[in-house]
């Protein structure tokens, strides 16, 4: 279920009076702003946010994150992952792609970053989420990052390789753990009935939708392929007429 800007805001206040507020922040401010799955969301690492830095160095965070879908794949996909790097050499690239890879890698290097060659490779299977780079922009959410960082960097399992989101006992979050506790944090400290862990992204696009922007965009910001017909079911939105015009005619084009 979508939510509105009022109910939104209420959520942010709500988390301020409770245990951690600056994790349930920046966890509520990524699944809303980027629309981050809670499978991504439990994955994500120290290094995905913020360049590597040294003690004489301050904290820098990244111009965009990147999503990868291998590292997101359930374990059904584990056993055709050695496959699609086997036949890598068949798949290619799109010039924007290909584009898109170079200027990374440039980034990289001159940031002495480490390149992990199966971030780059294409995906072979149409119906994988594809690999996506999404912007870190937004003020409220560079804001909320920065600040919880600074209290996770006082956890005493803290290290720069280490996963974003950790428990107090400095372990990882299940992805199931992460999603139940999104629907808490609306549903029953904010009292946003129907509320769940996807409700960030269904209210995301919700909200792309109303602004005009393109659906077959709107995809592939939150790592569709194409604006299908399957991309409308995993979320549940509704959409106005001009866009399902749209839809369908990009489904088609598709085929």
């Amino acid at each position: 279920m979508p939510l509105t800007s009022d109910e939104l805001e209420r959520v942010f206040d709500v988390i301020k009076n409770r245990r951690h507020p600056e994790k349930n922040t920046a966890l509520i401010r990524l699944s809303f702003t980027l629309g981050l799955t809670p499978k991504e969301l439990a994955n994500l690492r120290v290094l995905d946010i913020f360049y590597p830095w040294d003690a004489s160095e301050d904290l820098r965070i990244r111009n965009e994150l990147r999503v990868v879908p291998q590292r997101y794949r359930s374990n059904k996909y584990d056993r055709s992952a050695a496959a699609i790097r086997q036949n890598v050499r068949s798949l290619r690239f799109s010039l924007a792609e290909f584009e898109r890879v170079l200027k990374d890698v440039e980034i990289r290097v001159l940031n002495d970053e480490p390149i992990v060659p199966e971030h780059y490779y294409p995906i072979k299977n149409k119906y994988f989420k594809r690999t996506r780079a999404v912007p870190l922009s937004d003020d409220f959410l560079i804001s909320a990052l920065n600040k919880y960082m600074s209290v996770l960097m006082k956890h005493e399992s803290f290290d720069q390789n280490s996963y974003f989101f950790i428990s107090q006992k400095g372990g990882a979050y299940s992805a199931n753990t992460l999603q139940e506790h999104i629907a808490v944090i609306l549903r029953q400290w904010s009292a946003v009935p129907c509320a769940t862990g996807l409700s960030g992204r269904k209210t995301l696009v919700t909200n792309m939708i109303k602004e005009g922007i393109q659906l077959r965009d709107i995809a592939h910001f939150i790592g569709y392929s194409s604006a299908s017909s399957s991309f409308v079911r995993e979320l549940g939105i509704e959409i106005p007429s001009r866009a399902e015009e749209t839809l369908v005619h990009a489904s088609r084009s598709d085929i």
